[in-house]
């Protein structure tokens, strides 16, 4: 297709020169495009626009003359010569279409070609980072694994040391139900004696508090008793005062008789 590249270019440079003449104002007046300025993509893509614009441009210089055509008195050659005019030029630019397709699947197999080389030569670096990206992975997995063996078995130990101790804790209480059994047990064992020597107790101190009471009752009549004899002393020396005061007025009146030894027993 290289070797055919001048040929379809001059017949494509033909054709243009003479669309551009037809209809000077629609294409002569854009500015023109090297070809060579181009890569293949650009050409073909550049080739496909161009045959669209002419299509476009037969169809408007058809409608033109087939109006101009029907003014005449005898339409027909007119409109047979506008006729072939538009197939002529959309047969050219089907040749433009086609050249433009050819040329875009050269490209699309050149770059698939150079896809393809390029993959060829980055093969051994891609497959050098793909094992090294697997022996990574193979590594992490095996770091993961040996991490999540040793974390089960912390979770082992750590399951049996709470089992163990949920044992002792049980096992605990139930030493401390019977120890509570046992001596409830013993206290209902114990219970009558308990209560023979709670009733002796109270037998005891009731006995020691009537003691008490009775110690407090003879104090009370003593204390009365002494109180009593104070008070007679008390009045038996009032009265032996009186009696003194007298006998000293009589001792007075009459010396020898209330005055001797005697007068005192008087």
């Amino acid at each position: 297709m290289r070797n055919m590249l001048p040929a379809w270019l001059l017949a494509l440079g033909v054709v243009v020169s003479h669309w551009a003449c037809a209809q000077p104002h629609d294409i002569a007046a854009e500015k023109p495009i090297s070809l060579d300025s181009l890569d293949s993509l650009g050409k073909a893509r550049l080739l496909q626009d161009r045959a669209s614009a002419m299509k476009a441009q037969a169809e408007r210089q058809f409608a033109s003359e087939q109006s101009e055509c029907y003014k005449k008195i005898l339409p027909n050659s007119c409109l047979e010569s506008a006729g072939q005019k538009k197939r002529e030029l959309l047969k050219e630019a089907n040749n433009l279409a086609k050249r433009g397709r050819e040329e875009e699947r050269e490209f699309r197999r050149r770059e698939r070609e150079a896809k393809e080389a390029q993959r060829a030569a980055d093969a051994p670096h891609i497959e050098a980072e793909e094992n090294a990206r697997t022996q990574k992975n193979r590594q992490e997995q095996a770091t993961q694994d040996a991490q999540r063996e040793t974390k089960l078995a912390q979770e082992a130990m750590d399951a049996e040391k709470r089992r163990a101790k949920v044992q002792a804790e049980a096992a605990a209480r139930d030493k401390k139900r019977q120890e509570q059994a046992r001596k409830d047990s013993e206290n209902e064992r114990l219970r009558p004696a308990r209560i023979k020597a709670w009733e002796e107790r109270q037998r005891e101190i009731a006995e020691h508090a009537a003691k008490v009471d009775e110690r407090i009752k003879s104090k009370a009549e003593d204390r009365k008793r002494r109180e009593a004899d104070e008070a007679a002393r008390r009045v038996a020396k009032e009265e032996a005062k009186r009696d003194v005061a007298r006998n000293g007025f009589l001792c007075q009146l009459w010396p020898a008789r209330y005055c001797g030894p005697e007068s005192g027993s008087k």
